[in-house]
């Protein structure tokens, strides 16, 4: 290689620094193998290519451990010079890529830092949220049952996630711990118009924002689902397999105008190694069809468009509200939860005996126990025509299902 000239494999080499520099996950080891082997098609013209490959994902290694003594430096001490020179020494003696990535990782914690003082700063003895508590009517009927909203020819939904344990390490953690992972779903009908939440992120947010921001919500015609990865109907120890599973299950529930055409954005707040502009067409193509075979009069003329969307979307601030308000352990956030009144309706505990996991085991084909079925015809009864479990009994020979009831 020519000096000057960029490696042609740059790009390649940066990501598998970062799947290295980043907290390791079943997704990045993915991605890292996924470059060993198309790296390792071209060792013919490069042969010094999967040797490059190793001795940067060493690097990223290396990033990691250093950003995290950065990290609890700056936890411990703050912003003050010995934290300072300490970066400094690190980063004389470290390749680009890494003196790069403590750069980066020290602006985000000084950022971090800052938000956290000033909210410190306004809500230091908040233990309450401004928000009105929800009073769910008598019929069981959350105000954000996504369920039970008017069926629309056009939704956005728009999923977000908190916590950091996606996999067999959330198995052990207590339900209120806030690195367990929950997954979160907005769904939005064409009927309804948010405001923007330009520049919105709950972690930086005073209580009061995030108030106004949930509170919205509660006096608006959409829907929230989520669940967390200790859920029984759990079968994927990744987070890319939950927010596909989230999808299907939305989209089971999701009320739809019967033998109209029906149209389905699905944006997913980008993560760690899933951008904007990732092709999703396969995803989209696989779900459709599992869908239109599941029920063929139902979703005949659903069309789905899929995407990851950047933090600072217009509305991604609203499914961000919902995850911080059931992931963050602060007292205004345990408050504001439960004067929403989601648990149990909308967001659901391993615990919770829902009725919305009928809808995934009827869209998983399993089998159903007969209590099961005594439940799916009760809900029947009361879903609109059309619902995906008025659907799936009529195609069980079901009509009679009153009479059961």
């Amino acid at each position: 290689m020519h000096a000057g000239r960029p490696h042609p494999f740059k790009r390649e080499l940066d990501e598998a620094f970062l799947y290295s520099a980043w907290e390791p996950s079943p997704e990045f080891a993915r991605k890292l193998d996924d470059l060993r082997m198309s790296l390792g098609r071209h060792v013919g013209e490069q042969p010094q290519l999967l040797d490059e490959l190793e001795a940067v994902c060493a690097e990223g290694e290396q990033a990691r451990g250093l950003a995290a003594q950065l990290t609890r430096r700056m936890a411990r001490d703050g912003d003050c010079e010995e934290t300072r020179n300490w970066l400094q020494t690190a980063r004389a003696g470290a390749s680009e890529r890494i003196a790069r990535h403590l750069d980066i990782t020290f602006e985000k914690q000084l950022m971090r830092q800052q938000a956290w003082q000033r909210r410190l700063g306004e809500d230091a003895r908040r233990l309450t949220s401004n928000i009105a508590p929800v009073c769910v009517p008598l019929d069981g009927h959350h105000p954000n049952s996504l369920r039970h909203l008017p069926a629309s020819a056009q939704w956005r939904i728009l999923i977000d996630e908190t916590g950091s344990h996606f996999d067999e390490q959330a198995d052990v953690l207590s339900a209120s711990d806030s690195t367990l992972g929950r997954l979160v779903a907005l769904a939005i009908p064409a009927a309804t118009a948010l405001p923007p939440l330009t520049g919105f992120h709950a972690a930086d947010a005073t209580v009061a924002e995030t108030d106004a921001a949930v509170g919205t919500l509660l006096g608006q015609k959409v829907g929230v689902f989520g669940f967390t990865v200790q859920d029984p109907a759990i079968h994927a120890t990744r987070w890319i397999g939950h927010v596909v599973l989230l999808a299907r299950w939305v989209l089971a529930q999701l009320p739809l105008v019967a033998d109209a055409p029906c149209e389905v954005e699905i944006l997913i707040e980008q993560n760690k190694g899933y951008k904007p502009g990732h092709d999703l067409r396969a995803l989209r193509e696989m779900l459709e069809s599992e869908l239109q075979r599941l029920s063929p009069t139902r979703y005949a003329k659903l069309r789905l468009h899929l995407g990851f969307m950047a933090k600072t979307h217009d509305l991604n601030g609203y499914a961000d509200a919902i995850a911080f308000t059931w992931g963050s352990p602060l007292p205004a956030n345990n408050d504001r939860l439960k004067k929403t009144a989601w648990l149990g309706h909308c967001l659901l505990r391993p615990t919770d005996r829902a009725l919305e996991r009928l809808y995934l085991a009827l869209h998983a084909g399993r089998e159903l126990p007969p209590a099961a079925w005594y439940d799916l015809c009760a809900a029947a009864a009361d879903e609109p025509p059309g619902g995906l479990l008025d659907d799936a009994l009529d195609r069980l020979g079901g009509r009679d299902r009153k009479s059961v009831v």
